[in-house]
């Protein structure tokens, strides 16, 4: 009889611990910061980079493919590669979202932004790196993100990218 005791609170522990740790997940995804943006990366169709000082840089997927829109109202066949590293920008991980009501948007680097992309007419103001770590503001309608740096669209292209070359 002390057997059976011993195997049923032994499996009354086991599901008990399995019950916690279900709780905590829920729990932990519940208070996840979420994503830059609420839309799936494989839905953007127009990406637009806008650089202070240049001329915007306009893509558009069409037929499977991305084209880059020159200043002549031409369309070049873009880097499907890169400009899809963009796309999934609008994945990209927050680490957190700034409390602040009144952030002294200068400070971040988001007055004037570095750096704007919008997809799919959603706009992304990337600011400067915060003091902390590898970590970008990022504005997102009139909330301001903490993302890593990676998820900047310089990182997404990085290994094309020099500091005089297009998006």
């Amino acid at each position: 009889m002390r057997g059976g005791l011993s195997r049923w609170l032994g499996g009354a522990a086991l599901i008990a611990l399995v019950g916690l740790a279900w709780l905590q997940w829920r729990s932990d995804v519940a208070a996840a910061p979420g994503t830059l943006l609420k839309i799936d990366p494989a839905q953007v169709r127009q990406i637009e980079v806008i650089r202070p000082g240049r001329p915007p840089v306009n893509y558009r997927r069409h037929d499977g493919h991305w084209w880059r829109q020159t200043p002549a109202a031409q369309q070049q066949v873009a880097d499907a590669e890169r400009v899809n590293g963009m796309a999934a920008l609008a994945a990209a991980p927050v680490q957190r979202w700034l409390d602040e009501s009144q952030p002294d948007l200068h400070n971040l680097g988001l007055k004037p932004p570095q750096l704007i992309l919008r997809l799919n007419g959603h706009e992304l103001d990337y600011g400067v790196m915060t003091p902390f770590g590898p970590n970008r503001y990022v504005r997102v309608g009139d909330r301001i993100a903490v993302v890593h740096a990676q998820y900047a669209p310089r990182a997404a292209a990085a290994k094309r990218i020099t500091a005089d070359s297009q998006p």
